[in-house]
């Protein structure tokens, strides 16, 4: 039985998308006959639970010493491909490999999620570093990015040669999402969904989802239609997430939505909030393929939100879709909520085009694309 290697960050449970992205990955390429393990680079308190046998580098060096103790585990376990996912793990893979000679097998690759490198790296002091992020990358066999906006962001910061790209959406297992959604969410927060038209926000409580201009469009949303509610699901992840949960709870209060904004903190089952929701409102920065906004469309919930180069929803709704605001025009985004919710024949029709939207990102379709580059790589190109 043929073997693949993934390697992540860790299994935390406060974990982005990235990581049930590649969860999900596994779990539909061991049902085509493959042994699948997964590295980490350190076990968790708090882990999601996975049905892979789990490696930790756990070394007391740190992470200058990951791609040494990567590079033993891959030559012990002799995978035909090894993925990284994420940048730092990239890196890690990429040296693993060797620069000057190849020091394994394996074939291996990376796969890039975030479509925000311009964003963080594209100063000119910092033309050094994105060389070296080249050099990287190119090292590499081939580079997976999520989806098309990302491939512009990671040629346009680095300069990589396209040859060296592959895109490939994230996997969903769509059958699973559609039953979790169909659970009874818990009696405390029936009279939310039962009595008043809902949006919702899924992710992160951090400054790339722009919950700020989510809330100054709902105050908007408010005052014209009074029977609605925003619900936000989500955690904080690292310490400036705490403040700006901080400033958008006073922002709230300063705009009189106490009663009117319910935080719902992290839910292991997301989707059956989201299936009794009206509409799913969009606000991010940047996003490589947002997994939330897929996730709403599998459950039959229509998706309003922004769209820009960093976080391009028209890749997934298609060119000039009326869904879309350009980023960041709350005062648009607002009418547009507005316009769906009142307009009962337009917003049929915007539900019943969820379930033929998210089909095209099955897992069955991706994972075949990943097997169909392993087998394109064996014969030498990406």
């Amino acid at each position: 039985m043929e073997k693949i290697l993934f390697y992540t960050k860790d299994l935390d449970i406060t974990s982005g998308g990235s990581i049930y992205s590649i969860l999900t990955l596994m779990e539909g390429i061991k049902k085509k006959g493959y042994e699948l393990k997964l590295i980490v680079n350190r076990r968790k308190k708090k882990e999601i639970e996975v049905s892979f046998p789990v490696i930790p580098l756990e070394t007391k060096l740190g992470e200058l010493t990951f791609p040494y103790k990567l590079r033993k585990i891959i030559n012990k376990e002799k995978p035909i491909a090894v993925f990284s996912n994420l940048l730092t793990q990239n890196i890690a893979l990429s040296r693993a490999k060797g620069f000057r000679k190849r020091h394994t097998d394996a074939l291996c690759i990376g796969i890039v999620r975030g479509a925000s490198n311009y964003i963080h790296f594209g100063q000119w002091w910092k033309a050094p570093y994105r060389k070296w992020i080249k050099r990287v990358y190119e090292n590499l066999d081939c580079t997976v990015a999520v989806s098309n906006a990302v491939k512009r962001d990671i040629v346009e910061t680095f300069s990589i040669n396209e040859k060296k790209i592959k895109v490939i959406y994230n996997p969903f297992d769509i059958e699973k999402i559609r039953k979790l959604s169909d659970e009874d969410i818990p009696k405390e927060h029936e009279h939310i969904f039962n009595n008043f038209k809902v949006l919702i926000n899924v992710g992160r409580i951090s400054p790339q989802k722009r919950q700020d201009l989510l809330v100054k469009a709902f105050k908007q949303v408010k005052d014209r239609i009074p029977d609605v509610k925003l619900v936000i699901i989500g955690f904080c992840g690292i310490k400036k997430d705490f403040k700006n949960e901080g400033d958008i709870k006073k922002l709230i209060k300063n705009l009189g939505l106490e009663k009117d904004v319910f935080f719902l903190g992290y839910q292991k089952n997301p989707f059956k909030y989201v299936k009794k929701a009206k509409l799913y409102v969009f606000t991010s920065l940047h996003e490589g393929l947002p997994r939330a906004v897929i996730e709403s469309l599998i459950v039959g919930t229509p998706v309003v939100g922004f769209t820009n180069k960093y976080a391009d929803l028209e890749e997934i709704f298609g060119k000039g879709s009326k869904v879309l605001v350009e980023y960041p025009n709350i005062d648009k985004l607002a009418e547009k909520i507005i316009y769906f919710l009142q307009n009962k024949n337009e917003y049929t029709k915007i539900k019943n085009e969820t379930f033929k939207i998210a089909e095209r990102f099955s897992t069955e379709n991706t994972v075949n694309q990943y097997l169909n580059l392993i087998n394109s790589l064996k014969e030498g190109y990406c």
